[in-house]
Formats: structure tokens, C-alpha cells, sequence
């Protein structure tokens, strides 16, 4: 919004921008939500003033990524359309960090669906609970030669162990 041309005569050029990418990014991040969480439905803007073909197109889709790429598609046209017009009156390279920023935010979306699909790996999620009960067991012996007072030892064996459980615990969850 801040890059769009201030001249009286391309008023209506920049309002109908202003609501076209308004309502193209609500669809992006309705669909990049319901795509990192599945069986939610956000609110969106309304679509009125795009496309029904396009729109029909995105929902004959049926791929999440591709919806995404798609909408990231239409953002970007926009854009370019609203340069060609004299719309955007913004230098190259800062129009250029705009679009870096939209493909930098889908390629995000993308890692976040990874993690969430994909499991941890059951063995190194054994070969972390057998770390944890031997260093469950070695701390205690350490912290015995190296502290001099019971107490002390006593008290950082049972901080630095519980804040491990703790961190495995709340993998677990995580997962």
C-alpha cells in the first residue's frame, strides 16, 4: 500500500488494487492455515472482483501446494499489472524484496507442513530415551567428584536431569 501512486487520476486504479491484494493475501492465508492445520476453515474476505474462472480453478485444485502456488501466482501478476499501469510507482529492487518476501513466506509454509507430516524417527527417538537414563545415571557419579558438598552436588544432579526429562517430555508432546 505504501508504494502506490498518490496522483488523483489512477485513484480508482489504486483503490481496486488496494482491495484486490487485500483479499488475495486473506486467501493465501486462509489456505497456507488450512494447510498447515488440517479440517480448519478460516474466515476470508470476501472474493468479489476476482476472477470466477480463476477462482474455479483454484477450487477444482486439489492439492493444498498447489492452491498456494497459485494464489502466490495471482499476488504476484497483481503486482506486476499494477507496475505496468503506473499503480506502483516503487523502485525495482524494493519491488523486488516484496516478491522475495512473498516466496520466502510460502517456502516457510513449506518447511512447517514438513515438520508437522513428517515423524520423528522411532529409532533415534529410542537411542535419545537410552542417553537419557545413562546420563540420568552418570550425572549423579560426576557431580559427586566434582562438587564439594553434598548438597551441591545433590542439587545440580537434580536440576540439569530434570530439565532434560523435561525437554523430552515436551518433545513428545510436541509430536
Amino acid at each position: 500500500f505504501a508504494f502506490c501512486s498518490r496522483e488523483e487520476a489512477k485513484v480508482g486504479k489504486v483503490n481496486n488494487f488496494h482491495s484486490q491484494i487485500a483479499r488475495l493475501m486473506s486467501l493465501l492465508y486462509a489456505e497456507s492455515i488450512a494447510r498447515l492445520c488440517d479440517g480448519i476453515e478460516l474466515e476470508r474476505l470476501d472474493l468479489q472482483g476476482l476472477d470466477c474462472h480463476a477462482l474455479t480453478t483454484l477450487d477444482a485444485s486439489e492439492s493444498a501446494e498447489v492452491k498456494i502456488e497459485l494464489i502466490l501466482h495471482w499476488v504476484q501478476r497483481l503486482i506486476m499489472e499494477a507496475i505496468a499501469d503506473g499503480v506502483i510507482t516503487a523502485a525495482p529492487p524494493l519491488v523486488s524484496r516484496v516478491f522475495n518476501e512473498l516466496s520466502a513466506g510460502v517456502v516457510k509454509v513449506q518447511s512447517a507442513r514438513k515438520i508437522r507430516e513428517i515423524q520423528f524417527p522411532f529409532h533415534y527417538a529410542q537411542m535419545l530415551g537410552v542417553m537419557l537414563i545413562a546420563y540420568s545415571l552418570g550425572v549423579p557419579a560426576m557431580c559427586a567428584y566434582i562438587m564439594t558438598t553434598y548438597y551441591g552436588a545433590a542439587g545440580s544432579t537434580f536440576l540439569n536431569t530434570f530439565v532434560l526429562w523435561c525437554v523430552n517430555y515436551l518433545s513428545v508432546e510436541i509430536e
